[in-house]
């Protein structure tokens, strides 16, 4: 029998790996700047938490969860978002602290596509506490700060206001109703059923007709009470203050999930097709007392999926796929003895211990002697940044020759100034 992974679940290679670590990096950096915490999440989760969150009438709940009942007989999901669980967890342990980060990953029963797995990943940040537009626009900050260190220049970020759940929400969907009756027919069959199970839901659709049908569907901004107008008017008037946050009003922007209340918002990237979103979030002031806190809390929160940071950083050579870009990520130093002699062995092991000792990444020294060719084809395979040569002359000299493998340059540096050598040449880096 041949094993292999899982439909939408895919491996990630050695070869891959550093460039998630590039992002995990990236993104730790920056919410540390903006004192957020990280926060770990069970992957496993009861099924009326996302029932309750993200509603019993949306595409995730209905037909692309992985839920299943367990040795207990309890209905657990395998989470399909990270918001509800980050919440439920605030609540779980009265945390007093509700500026949250997170990475992991998540799991939906969908049909794999480009940037689109039944496993993928997903780095957000939640801020859980308050209602005000200021915490809006801090939430943007952040977000953009996160793109910006990635390197991602090509993206548009868009914001909507989506109103309130109690006042603004229900005329809305009553004017959206009478219109979309008369599109009945250029509706697919999902959005026929979403007419009367959750209508706002008809924007997400990627199906041209339904595109066409809601061209000239009312505007949910022409419908807001007059404090979700007035959150909204002082969250763009905060944004346009930032010059380093670029916008555009989308009033189709809508994210479906049942939560999300006010400010919305996506970033999307040419490089991702139809399925163009990097991430998005929005305003859930609700949630928190739903799940069982106080109703006086609100809160805000945005999510990137990782797979398609990755897609987005490839279209903009954020990523370059040189030999040289591998090495300097890779930071790999490669350390070979020529010669048969035992004590020159037995100095190599004492360099090698003194450098992983000093937070260097060292290959363990080959067994077999070798010819310098050698050593040098196995170091390029490894995408080693520095060659450590100690041959008999080294050896007698007190020195080892230092091998430049990104521009080929060789020099003979002293013993006991390797180490400060080999931090100079990095940080220059």
């Amino acid at each position: 029998m041949k094993y292999q992974a899982l439909k939408g679940m895919m491996d990630i290679l050695p070869d891959q790996v550093w460039k998630w670590q590039f992002v995990e990096s990236v993104s730790r950096n920056i919410f540390n700047r903006f004192n957020f915490q990280e926060i770990r999440t069970p992957i496993l989760e009861s099924l009326p938490l996302f029932q309750r969150s993200i509603g019993e009438e949306t595409d995730i709940v209905q037909k692309e969860m992985f839920q299943f009942k367990d040795r207990g007989d309890r209905d657990v999901v395998m989470r399909p978002e990270v918001t509800a669980s980050v919440v439920r967890a605030f609540v779980e342990h009265q945390l007093k602290d509700g500026k949250l980060y997170y990475i992991g990953a998540s799991f939906r029963a969908e049909r794999p596509q480009a940037g689109r797995f039944r496993q993928f990943h997903q780095v957000g940040a939640e801020l859980i506490g308050g209602k005000n537009p200021e915490d809006d626009v801090l939430l943007l900050k952040v977000l953009t700060a996160l793109l910006a260190g990635l390197g991602l220049r090509r993206y548009q970020l868009k914001i909507n206001s989506v109103g309130c759940q109690t006042t603004c929400r229900p005329e809305y969907r009553k004017v959206l109703k009478e219109y979309l009756k008369q599109k009945h027919a250029h509706l697919c069959e999902n959005c026929q059923r979403r007419i009367e199970t959750n209508i706002i839901r008809i924007f997400d659709c990627k199906v041209e007709g339904c595109q066409k049908a809601i061209e000239g569907a009312p505007r949910v901004l022409d419908h807001l009470c007059k404090p979700c107008e007035e959150h909204f008017a002082k969250v763009k008037e905060l944004l346009d203050h930032e010059k380093d946050i670029p916008y555009q009003i989308e009033p189709r922007i809508v994210r479906g999930l049942d939560y999300y209340n006010r400010t919305v918002f996506e970033v999307s990237h040419d490089a991702l097709g139809a399925q163009n979103a990097v991430g998005g979030g929005g305003r859930y002031d609700t949630l928190v007392g739903e799940l069982g806190g106080s109703k006086d809390i609100g809160a805000c929160g945005f999510a990137c999926g990782m797979e398609r940071l990755l897609m987005a950083l490839d279209s903009e050579e954020g990523f370059k796929t040189e030999e040289s870009a591998q090495r300097l990520r890779c930071g790999l130093i490669y350390l070979c003895v020529l010669g048969g002699n035992p004590e020159l062995k037995t100095a190599a092991r004492k360099i090698q211990g003194q450098l992983r000792g000093a937070d260097f990444r060292v290959e363990e020294l080959a067994a077999e002697d070798k010819p310098l060719k050698k050593h040098l084809e196995i170091a390029n395979r490894l995408h080693a940044l520095f060659v450590l040569i100690l041959g008999e002359d080294e050896f007698r000299e007190g020195t080892v020759s230092v091998k430049d493998m990104n521009s080929g340059t060789q020099e003979k540096i002293k013993l006991d100034a390797i180490e400060t050598y080999l931090k100079g040449r990095l940080v220059s880096r």
